[in-house]
Order: C-alpha cells, then sequence, then structure tokens
C-alpha cells in the first residue's frame, strides 16, 4: 500500500494535474473564443444600425465536470474496503 501511495503521488497524481490545466485552459479559449464572435456580431450589428438581442454566450461552452480521481481509491477496492476509511 505504501508503495502504491507513492507511485500515485510521484506519478499519477502529478499526470492528472497537468491533463486538468491543460483542460481548463482549453476551455478558457474557447470561452474567449465565444465571446469574441459575439461581440463582433454585436459591433456590426451596431455599426449597420440593426437591433442585436442575441444574448451574450455566458455558460454556453460544452463544460464536462472533471473526473476526479482518488489515487488510494483502487488500494481499497482490493481490500474490499470503502473508500475513505
Amino acid at each position: 500500500m505504501v508503495t502504491a501511495r507513492f507511485l500515485g503521488n510521484k506519478f499519477v497524481r502529478p499526470l492528472i494535474e497537468r491533463h486538468e490545466a491543460k483542460g481548463r485552459a482549453d476551455g478558457r479559449a474557447e470561452e474567449r473564443g465565444l465571446w469574441i464572435e459575439w461581440n463582433s456580431r454585436r459591433i456590426e450589428a451596431e455599426a449597420a444600425g440593426t437591433p442585436f438581442d442575441e444574448p451574450p454566450p455566458h455558460g454556453q461552452t460544452s463544460y464536462i465536470e472533471p473526473r476526479r480521481v482518488h489515487v488510494e481509491a483502487a488500494t481499497d477496492r482490493k481490500r474490499n474496503k470503502p473508500t475513505g476509511s
């Protein structure tokens, strides 16, 4: 169990954290792109004098809740113990 925890902390957890950070960066870029496109349409409509009633894109990204991985959980399942005990 000590070895599994060590390996999880040394290799698995940093890998998961890197992937989560990349996912957050990708999500921010996607959100920013939606806002830039929306603002361009708003400015064009304003310049043309046409009404612009499109709602802002807040919260319209394809957000998926990140999956939390607990490294010790796999070890606990092997021993048929509930996780967190």
